[in-house]
């Protein structure tokens, strides 16, 4: 019961906030837990979109690559489905 000596159902702050208009100071302690988790999540983003990123010739080169083994793939098609000579 709250009131009750040794009750730990109210959770009681010894130290003030440094900001006075912050009332709740395990509030603005959580918030600053959750934004730091945040900002370490976006810079782990940024150094991966940065190893992982293509120039523009790289990018051009995969294209070309995958269009050439489109053509091959579908030239082999076509001489698969092609009706055999008959001799």
């Amino acid at each position: 019961m709250p009131g009750v000596q040794g009750d730990r159902s109210v959770i009681k702050y010894t130290t003030t906030p440094k900001d006075p208009r912050i009332k709740n100071p395990g509030v603005f302690l959580l918030l600053k837990g959750i934004m730091n988790d945040i900002e370490k999540k976006l810079r782990q983003e940024a150094e991966w979109y940065a190893t992982h990123q293509m120039s523009k010739q790289d990018f051009e080169k995969m294209i070309a690559g995958k269009t050439a083994r489109a053509l091959a793939y579908l030239e082999a098609e076509k001489k698969r489905e092609a009706p055999k000579e008959v001799r």
